[in-house]
């Protein structure tokens, strides 16, 4: 999204498209556009002029749709309009014609109810091929057809439906919402930015509690046991106290929720992030053991290994947040601004991060001596990497791979983690 000024109102067009892939409509007045998806179709082409049509997402000459005296098409679009803004007119494009002479009736729809006035079109007239169709504009970037428009309203239940006069083809139609983003005000900043505080705060805890238990474990004089074991169990409460704080935070910050990079305090607290790290480089746990006491070099190799992995991934959590804040702070005002923190928060140099691995690699150089140990102390993903500066990068991208998910969730993004790591290898980790 493109900003103006850091304190000034932006104007946004948002442009949805059926049958079409690109959009063309760019009002002077717009800052940005950001495109919309076809939905869905309430009556679908059952004429034999539509064979060959490529389908509803593409303006191919094809004639998607006919339609005939007496029928109708209900067309649904799918739009991420930031929750706070304005919305300042819609405008809608028809690619169509008739076999007679003839017009059509565009009608916007609201929750399935017909919502303000009809708009009248006129296509090529005498048609005998979809090539002969043009686009035909109705409405403009300050017409609200006759109604009032919530961005609520917008995303879930915008609806465009055409009654033709006589037999009529249709082969495209563009919707544009026009917008106006307003920055997320104080308090719903506070909000967000507590929340994904908080949220870090309960990853750490799950990584005291973890470390704790292998700890714990250490201590038996010669038994190893079951690393399993130290995935859920909260003894001191330390996860739910983290979790109490979440939900607390919440309620007293939290209402009405912010429009966008909030999910809730549910969401934050079942997030098992640094659990699925653990398990990554544990192999799930299954087949990992606590060495005890006796096997003084594999016991310190481990408490340096999971010592190192809340490190990684704070090192890159704690960035994100923190772009997060001063994205609210300087004005942003819609998901996808905020967003854009991932690609500064993840990239490769990053200096926060390039230091924590450093440090983990030289921890691990010192406590563990390498080679087949690795696959046998650390059963996971990265088990084949034995050399201590080839296992570092791996951890290191397990780390990076899981705060971007970690992050998508808290916040209610879709960032593309897949390319992390490399050849797909953070897109196979997240996979179901």
């Amino acid at each position: 999204m493109l900003s103006q000024t850091r304190a000034g109102l932006r104007l946004t067009a948002m442009i949805g498209v059926a049958l079409v892939t690109t959009a063309l409509l760019r009002p002077e007045s717009a800052s940005a556009a950001v495109e919309g998806q076809f939905a869905s179709s309430a009556s679908p082409c059952t004429f034999a002029s539509c064979d060959g049509a490529l389908g509803p997402n593409t303006a191919n000459n094809g004639c998607a749709f006919s339609i005939l005296q007496g029928e109708q098409i209900t067309l649904g679009y799918a739009f991420t309009v930031p929750l706070n803004a304005q919305i300042g007119g819609i405008v809608v494009q028809v690619k169509l014609g008739h076999d007679l002479g003839s017009s059509a009736t565009v009608q916007l729809y609201k929750a399935g109810v017909a919502a303000g006035n009809p708009k009248t079109v006129s296509g090529t007239l005498n048609l005998t091929s979809c090539s002969q169709t043009a686009f035909r504009t109705l409405g403009t970037v300050h017409d609200l057809w006759g109604t009032t428009w919530t961005a609520e309203e917008v995303n879930s239940s915008l609806r465009v439906r055409i009654t033709p006069q006589n037999r009529t083809f249709v082969d495209a139609v563009r919707v544009s919402v026009v917008y106006t983003p307003f920055p997320v005000a104080a308090p719903e900043q506070k909000c967000v930015n507590k929340i994904n505080k908080d949220a870090i705060g309960v990853q750490k805890a799950y990584a005291i509690v973890t470390n704790d238990c292998f700890k714990a474990g250490q201590k038996s004089p010669t038994t190893p046991t079951g690393a399993q074991d130290c995935i859920f169990p909260d003894r001191d409460g330390k996860i739910a106290k983290a979790a109490a704080k979440t939900a607390a935070d919440d309620q007293r910050l939290c209402s009405p929720p912010p429009p966008f990079g909030f999910t809730s305090a549910g969401t934050v607290n079942q997030e098992l992030s640094y659990h699925s790290l653990t398990s990554d480089v544990f192999f799930h746990l299954g087949l990992a053991q606590v060495l005890p006491a006796d096997d003084k070099v594999g016991a310190d190799c481990q408490t340096a290994v999971l010592g190192g992995l809340r490190k990684l991934f704070e090192a890159r959590t704690k960035p994100l947040t923190a772009c997060i804040k001063r994205a609210l702070k300087d004005g942003a005002s819609s998901g996808p601004e905020l967003q854009s923190c991932f690609d500064e928060a993840l990239a490769e140099d990053l200096r926060t991060a390039a230091k924590a691995t450093a440090s983990f690699t030289g921890k691990i150089t010192k406590k563990c001596p390498g080679g087949s140990t690795f696959g046998d102390w650390f059963p996971g993903i990265c088990s084949k990497n034995t050399e201590h500066t080839f296992f570092a990068e791996c951890v290191s991208d397990l780390a990076t791979c899981r705060a971007c998910d970690f992050m998508n969730t808290v916040g209610g993004f879709d960032y593309d983690c897949a390319p992390i790591g490399g050849g797909g290898f953070c897109g196979f980790l997240l996979s179901p």
